[in-house]
């Protein structure tokens, strides 16, 4: 007769198929609302059910009572949002639940099938490095190259995001191929980051240029000095060339940046207002800086601010701060992940363009709560020794 635990095997079994299409599907689904659905029906409820087990291995982990403090905080600066609306509470909430969920999840596979999941890392660098090819033909079929801004194929609505997100596996990319013996494999996966590489460039988000150039020389650095010469010599090569043969791609990357200063300035004066408990986190996020409108805050510290006044800073701050500490105690022995180096990375990644980081899947799944999913994982395997 089958118990608890033969239940549980089997859940999590299947769950690394699904979780794989959910990864894959990062890449290839074609619109957001089909991916939000398929993680509603085929991802979530394995949160709920493998939740359980998830919880009591991740408490050995600081980071995770660092992140269950600030959501649970989130969570209720809900209540004194005005206007108070009930279906955008609900909403609200249900964005916090995903996200522990695919946390949930996320170890629940990690300690099932350690060597499959980093497997699947790599066969989902192959199918980003191809989507970038596709997506980079695509475009410029149609519009001009390689001055016009790359929005590139399937469900990315912003370039900024894309090149972050797709980063993230070059970034992978690069981790692996400097950990791999065979050279074929190596080689295999180094063309891999260039081409993300290239997309990232193409996408002319500095942000995503930057937060993936610094944390793979950083990275080379530590495990392959010669590499990291290499790896300058091709980014150094990439921006000559975008300054030779393509002056209009290197104007937009190095275009200033007029508008950020005045919207942190909107932020934080509208958070001033509220200065210890904040607006709540049902509040409006768009920023009025006449005569333009933008979207959300650009800096997740003041957005933090801006919802939960200072305790919501301080909780965010001392979430993303021990993360480093702990991120940069285990720089010693060898590493899956250099996790030091994804904790710079999703650092960078956020510091200026980020909001809120509770939400549906995407690309902030990616860049921001996997290397945060890593950190703690590997405090549990610390504290599983001792």
């Amino acid at each position: 007769m089958w118990n608890l635990r033969d239940a549980r095997l089997v859940s999590v079994r299947i769950l690394f198929l699904t979780y794989s299409v959910l990864l894959i599907g990062f890449f290839v689904f074609p619109n957001k609302p089909d991916y939000y659905e398929y993680f509603y029906w085929a991802v979530l409820p394995f949160g709920a059910i493998l939740g359980p087990r998830a919880v009591r291995l991740l408490r050995r982990s600081r980071l995770f009572w660092w992140i269950a403090g600030y959501a649970a905080y989130t969570f209720l600066a809900g209540f004194w949002s005005q206007p108070f609306v009930v279906n955008d509470f609900l909403f609200h909430s249900r964005r916090i639940m995903y996200v522990l969920a695919f946390i949930f999840v996320t170890v629940a596979l990690l300690e099932e099938y350690p060597e499959e999941f980093w497997s699947l890392l790599k066969v989902n660098i192959l199918i980003g490095a191809i989507t970038a090819v596709v997506g980079i033909v695509l475009w410029y079929r149609v519009h001009p190259f390689p001055e016009t801004r790359l929005w590139t194929v399937g469900k990315f609505e912003a370039p900024i995001e894309a090149a972050c997100g797709f980063g993230f596996f070059g970034l992978l990319a690069v981790n692996f191929a400097v950990q791999e013996g065979k050279v074929a494999i190596r080689v295999g996966l180094m063309v891999c980051a260039a081409v993300i590489l290239a997309l990232v460039i193409l996408s002319q988000s500095r942000i995503g240029l930057i937060s993936f150039s610094v944390a793979a020389m950083m990275l080379s650095l530590r495990r392959q000095p010669k590499g990291a010469l290499l790896l300058l010599v091709v980014f150094l090569g990439a921006l000559l060339g975008a300054w030779i043969f393509a002056p209009e791609l290197w104007g937009h990357l190095t275009r200033g940046l007029p508008y950020r200063p005045a919207i942190w300035g909107a932020v934080l004066e509208n958070a001033l207002n509220a200065p210890v408990f904040g607006h709540g986190s049902l509040v409006d996020r768009t920023v009025v800086v006449p005569p333009n409108t933008f979207m959300h805050a650009h800096s997740p510290f003041l957005a933090s601010f801006r919802d939960g006044g200072v305790i919501g800073l301080l909780l965010l701050t001392g979430m993303l701060g021990y993360a480093g500490v702990a991120a940069f105690g285990f720089r010693k022995g060898r590493q899956e992940v250099e996790l030091l180096t994804f904790w710079v990375f999703l650092m960078l990644c956020i510091l200026a363009n980020t909001d809120r980081f509770f939400g549906r899947p995407s690309e902030i799944w990616m860049y921001f709560w996997l290397p945060m999913v890593f950190i703690m994982w590997r405090e549990v395997q610390e504290r599983s020794k001792k």
